[in-house]
């Protein structure tokens, strides 16, 4: 739950429909873009197996039978289960019993569990607000990119996120965001360029041993496929961009 909407984590999905959680976060920003749904909206984050916080999204219900519509049938259905289950969780919240305070013992007992929860709620407040306090540095890159125009060249993005330009074409490659062979080498897929994330610049190009002027293309970054590359190297680790192969 969050507040009183029902959601449902990329994490839950790609679980029960047995596909992988980066490719469900990908499917998830294009669908989110597709109705002019700002991504961050919908952000979340869930505990890895060694305790780690990794980004996830958190779906209402409408989106997450939207996103699941480009499934199969058996997928599809696993799903709307899942959600049916959910939904009967929060219509029959669990009643606690009341304690017998005739009896001192469970009595004292109540209390004490009481000021337990009390303790753990008012840590639990504390811990949200140094969290908003660590992501303040993050919102306002977010805000300051949203808003930038034009574009940038790989080189140019790479510095920005303190890499090298050759660690950041491979990693782009890797993840099918950047063509990794023929002549479009280094180019983004239409999808990319759909989204408004990459453009492609056709410039005049002197070849260094003939001479001969020819016209050249070159991938450039916009600030949306700013955004997008920084939250997909938070989501892959990175220590995966600055590998060396």
């Amino acid at each position: 739950m969050q507040g009183d909407t029902l959601t449902m984590s990329s994490k839950e999905i790609a679980e029960l429909t047995e596909k992988r959680h980066d490719n469900v976060m990908v499917d998830i920003r294009a669908m989110l873009e597709g109705l002019n749904l700002s991504a961050l909206s919908f952000q979340g984050c869930y505990k890895g197996g060694n305790g780690k916080e990794l980004p996830c999204f958190n779906l209402t219900r409408d989106l997450t039978e939207t996103l699941i519509l480009g499934y199969s049938i058996p997928l599809r259905h696993a799903v709307v289960v899942r959600l049916r289950e959910l939904e009967a969780q929060v219509a029959k919240p669990v009643v606690p019993a009341l304690p017998d305070f005739s009896n001192p013992a469970e009595a004292a007992r109540a209390w004490a569990s009481e000021f337990e929860g009390r303790t753990l709620a008012l840590e639990v407040l504390k811990v949200k607000e140094v969290k908003i306090t660590e992501d303040a540095p993050k919102v306002e890159f977010y805000d300051d990119v949203a808003v930038a125009e034009g574009s940038h060249t790989v080189k140019q993005i790479a510095d920005m996120l303190k890499t090298g330009r050759n660690e950041l074409y491979r990693f782009l490659r890797r993840h099918k965001v950047l063509i990794e062979h023929g002549k479009d080498h280094n180019l983004p897929y239409q999808v990319q360029k759909t989204a408004g994330r990459f453009t492609v610049l056709e410039e005049p190009y002197k070849h260094p041993h003939t001479g001969k002027i020819t016209l050249g293309t070159r991938t450039m970054v916009t600030g949306k496929g700013l955004i997008f590359i920084r939250e997909l190297i938070e989501e892959h680790n990175r220590v995966e961009l600055d590998r060396v192969e």
